[in-house]
């Protein structure tokens, strides 16, 4: 009776609308996804026609269990000043770093996978001294070529520039020179170089994960959604943050964009208004992953991608400042098929050229280790607990019973009587102490003494009475020990 009610509560689920089997605990026709979807949950791209209706059918989406994120911090990144470089140096030469308004110097500069190191050189002896310096590629960098304002000497001397994001504005600038009568080609390929390295340290931050037009089911949140895809935020200490990016409509006269861990919008970061007096801008370059809107700076994967986000972002911008009404679910459904249509352009041209690291990489592989070192969020230490707690009090152990000592017999005169008592550590004191027992000589001392006093004498009063006490003792003493109980007269 018990397997009957508690198997039927199982079998009959009020959650499932669909009809199969009950007679058995266990499902077997459960479906598992193991690709990685661009909406979670789901195989392939939501139909049009099913994105309003949602929330009306929950159950029409059973079945399919997404695979899950992997990862549920938000993955933090550190461009440190003292990286260490990473494997042989890619490229390597003689550059000169021009310090504006102080100096002009000769250093050997080498390029590494994950960084680069300058080491000047003594104009004197032409050897490198120790001051060497390690710097890890900024995924917030632009590498640009500059032109040399002088008259003399100019077509010897081709400057590039590399440039590196920080927050809050205190950007940091380092300028190169290559000079000789090949100034310009050694330039080009310098830049050329150091833009190449930059793109592949920001492809290995990303997540393998496509651009996403299409809200999540069950996630009201994202039903405004226009684009939603992975960025790199700029943080401080030249660090960054990797956050999946989502850009909302317009409604009510404001936007705005969410900032979320994960593809799965279930925690949201932070969350950025957009206005129609927000500021959006970019840097162009030689390589320039980076754009900004107001304080804010993001890095997306590539420059493709990049500027898919700001046409994204400015024509949200621009449908604010002429306070355009809002979106119907038709002009809803215009805004997300012209990114989806931009998606696959960029997917179909990345999939021609053979690039790995195309605007949304979708390979099964799985994805390159990360050039940059991993901030840790770590709390803060503690003290070590149980390390510094004494040794545990134990309890003492029971004594152990001692073998008590053979029994002696105590007398007044050492031999054995009717005084008989065990002779112990403990009782021969005690023995000690005891008064003596009235003996029939002391009776019948005490006797005479009393028939000698004349009677009404207040002094012998206590005797008469310790005599009289002693004689009704005395004689049952002398019968018990077959003594003759006689007085002298």
């Amino acid at each position: 009776m018990f397997w009957s009610w508690l198997l039927g509560g199982v079998e009959n689920c009020v959650c499932s609308n669909s009809t199969r089997d009950r007679s058995s605990l266990f499902e077997t026709d459960f479906e598992v996804n193991e690709s990685y979807p661009g909406v979670p949950g789901l195989k392939g791209p939501l139909p049009k026609a099913d994105v309003d209706d949602l929330s009306e059918s929950p159950g029409r989406f059973r079945g399919h269990l997404p695979p899950g994120p992997k990862m549920r911090a938000v993955p933090t990144y550190a461009a440190a000043e003292t990286e260490e470089m990473i494997g042989d140096p890619l490229l390597s030469g003689n550059l000169m770093q021009i310090k504006l308004e102080e100096s002009v110097q000769q250093m050997a500069v080498s390029l590494h996978a994950n960084g680069f190191s300058m080491t000047p050189i003594n104009s004197g002896s032409g050897s490198g001294s120790d001051t060497k310096s390690c710097r890890a590629w900024s995924p917030f960098s632009l590498v640009e070529k500059c032109q040399v304002k002088t008259l003399q000497h100019s077509a010897y001397w081709a400057v590039f520039k590399l440039t590196v994001f920080r927050a809050g504005g205190h950007d940091h600038c380092i300028y190169f020179a290559c000079t000789g009568g090949n100034a310009y080609k050694e330039r080009d390929k310098w830049v050329e170089k150091i833009g190449f390295l930059v793109g592949q340290v920001t492809l290995s931050l990303f997540p393998i994960c496509n651009i996403a037009v299409q809200p999540l089911p069950g996630v009201d949140a994202t039903r405004t959604r226009i684009m939603a895809g992975f960025l790199l935020q700029g943080c401080s200490w030249d660090t960054c943050q990797v956050v999946y990016a989502e850009l909302h409509a317009y409604s009510g006269g404001e936007a705005r964009m969410s900032l979320y861990r994960d593809e799965w919008c279930d925690r949201e970061v932070a969350s950025i208004p957009l206005a129609d007096s927000s500021t959006v801008s970019t840097r162009t370059g030689a390589h320039c992953n980076v754009f900004g809107i107001d304080q804010h700076r993001f890095c997306a994967r590539n420059a493709d991608e990049k500027d898919l986000w700001l046409r994204a972002v400015s024509n949200i911008k621009v449908k604010l400042m002429f306070e355009a009404p809002d979106p119907t679910a038709e002009e809803l459904a215009i805004f997300r098929g012209a990114v989806a249509e931009r998606v696959e352009e960029l997917l179909r041209s990345s999939s021609a050229s053979g690039a790995s690291g195309g605007a949304s990489s979708s390979s099964a592989g799985a994805p390159p280790p990360a050039l940059l070192a991993e901030v840790t969020h770590l709390p803060p230490m503690s003290p070590r607990g149980d390390a510094l707690d004494p040794e545990p009090i134990e309890d003492p152990p029971p004594p152990t019973p001692q073998p008590s000592p053979k029994p002696e017999r105590a007398t007044k005169d050492g031999g054995a009587g009717s005084g008989d008592v065990a002779a112990g550590p403990a009782t021969a004191a005690a023995v000690r102490n005891l008064p003596e027992e009235p003996s029939v000589e002391r009776w019948a001392l005490q006797r005479a003494k009393s028939a000698k006093t004349p009677e009404g004498s207040p002094e012998d009063e206590p005797s008469q009475r310790l005599g009289k006490d002693v004689a009704v003792a005395g004689p049952a003493e002398g019968e018990e020990r077959g003594e003759a109980a006689a007085p002298k007269a």
